[in-house]
């Protein structure tokens, strides 16, 4: 291997960093701010997987502010709760399923 070889540079040399790194950010999404929108921020409750986009500052101003519970009626928000410790998936109590009750089909052992 020729040490002088335009390969051998390549692979040792470390490829050089996007200086432009910000340039590929999106602009924060705060009106009058120019600085990149790094940092993901929830649109709120409906909305999920949607976000806004802002510099660090305004999502730490935005983050103080959100409640995702806002409008939400206190009943509403309890029973949030509850769905919320098994994941907003149903359930059933022991024993009101077909299985519990004598086979697949609920049917009797036979």
């Amino acid at each position: 291997m020729k040490l002088d070889s335009k390969y051998f540079d390549c692979i040792r040399i470390k490829p050089a960093a996007k200086d432009d790194a910000e340039a590929d950010a999106p602009r924060c999404q705060r009106r009058g701010c120019d600085a990149p929108g790094r940092y993901r921020a929830p649109k709120g409750r409906g909305r999920e997987g949607e976000y806004y986009y802002f510099c660090l500052e305004h999502v730490r101003e935005y983050n103080k502010r959100y409640n995702y519970f806002r409008g939400m009626s206190e009943e509403e928000v309890i029973e949030y709760q509850k769905a919320a410790v098994t994941g907003h998936r149903p359930t059933w109590e022991i024993g009101a399923n077909a299985w519990a009750h004598g086979g697949a089909h609920g049917g009797a052992h036979g």
